[in-house]
């Protein structure tokens, strides 16, 4: 038997709609790995996007990110550019973890 660690990253500051999305995603890769598909699932790193920086309570807690060393909230440029380097990786790197067979 494999284990798996189990991140919950819910923000409901962001809504039950995009909470229920974000499930329905896990829950999916969760079956899908079940059968043996490969699964690329990664978590992004914190993006000053629109979606999130029009929310005052996030746009604040980015603004005061500066106070708690290393923490980074990115450029969502940069974070496309980061989740699809990884995204290859789970697809093309037979010992990615995303592999099922590993």
């Amino acid at each position: 038997d494999k284990e798996f660690d189990v991140v919950d990253a819910s923000v409901p500051q962001q809504g039950p709609n995009y909470l229920l999305a974000k499930r329905i995603q896990q829950w999916r890769a969760i079956v899908a790995r079940s059968k043996g598909i490969r699964v690329s699932i990664n978590i992004a790193p914190a993006s000053a996007t629109e979606s999130v920086t029009k929310n005052p309570v996030l746009r604040a807690a980015y603004a005061g990110v500066s106070f708690f060393p290393p923490t980074e909230v990115f450029h969502p440029t940069t974070t496309n550019s980061v989740m699809a380097a990884a995204l290859l990786r789970d697809i093309f790197d037979e010992d990615s973890p995303s592999n099922p067979s590993k």
